[in-house]
């Protein structure tokens, strides 16, 4: 019964991300013909397209770097499996099971490490992707060389200015506050004797610390993530071209695609369709151009079609870990409480 309710759940998926499309076309936010114009240039659709499975690939490496660090009995092409398992969970079945507790399960059947523990390390994944969405475009609106000035966009770069600052605090204090002197955690350890959820919190934490020790690691990790943004930036500067929006310089892109993309975390539809249209048409007309949605209609076809593609990856898995799946299905309600994050990868 249930695998009928997650098949139809998936069909009416599908269905309501296309009537969405539909809808932003009826409306014009989307334009058909512009779809059909960017179609005519196959070259820079490709080189964008190429360029987004690159930086699919690279989060892949920042999660077995990661993990490496952690000394889980893996390898790296388990690992490598276990990320494209989690990507097809986000990107293509968003609100179901979250992607992270996909891994996380995963990561804790072949480890003595606890699931909250194994989520720790996943939710730094995130917020390490999350930051450096944050940097680029906080970067790219701080250059003297950003020429784009109106009222929203400066409240914009004041705002995300501030949260680098908040971010560069957060990691200062993985890093450097020890765990026998780190408030937080006294202070977690002291409610969990009445509070016993306070428990998987503070496990939470300390797997989210257990890098304190190689925060070369972090670092890594964070240059990845720099690099995922660039490249994610070049893409949708391809798909403008291709649509026929040639007077944005790449820089712009940085600066606005990371922040829409921020929107596209939440869990709504496949690919952030919908939600990202939105952020995409808003900072592009700030940018003074109309095709913001339409940039973002190619993104997320993308990242739908490889979500796809990673989706061939779990049915493998699946056929060869069935007991793993299996386990994992039934315990599935029991997670159901667990804190997780959910959404596009970053």
């Amino acid at each position: 019964m249930k695998q009928y309710k997650s098949q139809i759940g998936l069909v009416l998926k599908i269905a309501f991300v296309v009537f969405v499309f539909w809808f932003l076309s009826k409306k014009n936010l989307i334009s058909i013909d512009a779809f059909r114009e960017g179609l005519g240039h196959p070259a820079q659709i490709a080189l964008g397209g190429i360029a987004l499975l690159v930086s699919l690939l690279l989060g892949a490496v920042r999660f077995i770097v990661l993990i490496r660090n952690l000394k889980y009995p893996l390898s790296s092409a388990m690992l490598f499996q276990i990320h494209l398992i989690g990507t097809f969970f986000n990107v293509a079945l968003p609100g179901a099971v979250s992607g992270d507790l996909v891994k996380s399960y995963y990561l804790k059947k072949n480890s003595a490490a606890s699931g909250m523990s194994a989520l720790g390390v996943l939710v730094i994944d995130r917020l390490i992707g999350t930051a450096a969405m944050i940097f680029v475009s906080a970067l790219a609106l701080n250059s003297p060389y950003f020429h784009f000035t109106s009222p929203k966009m400066e409240l914009l770069k004041v705002a995300l200015t501030v949260l680098s600052i908040g971010a560069i605090l957060f990691f200062s204090y993985l890093i450097l506050v020890p765990n026998n002197r780190d408030p937080i955690l006294k202070l977690l350890d002291r409610g969990s004797t009445k509070i016993a959820r306070l428990q998987m919190i503070k496990n939470l934490v300390l797997g989210m610390k257990s890098l304190q020790e190689a925060p070369t690691v972090i670092f890594t990790a964070l240059f990845i993530s720099f690099l995922i943004q660039s490249i994610v930036g070049f893409a949708c500067f391809q798909f403008a071209q291709a649509l026929g929006q040639t007077d944005l310089s790449q820089l712009a892109f940085y600066a606005v695609v990371p922040t829409g993309l921020l929107v596209t975390a939440l869990p709504i539809l496949p690919g952030g369709v919908g939600t990202g249209h939105a952020a995409f048409s808003f900072l592009f007309h700030e940018l003074g151009s109309v095709r913001g949605a339409d940039i973002f209609s190619f993104f997320a076809l993308f990242q739908i079609g490889y979500g796809a593609l990673c989706g061939l990856v779990y049915l493998r898995f699946k056929s060869l870990h069935p007991e793993i799946v299996a386990q994992m299905s039934q315990s599935n309600s029991g997670h159901a409480n667990t804190p997780a994050l959910s959404g596009k990868s970053t």
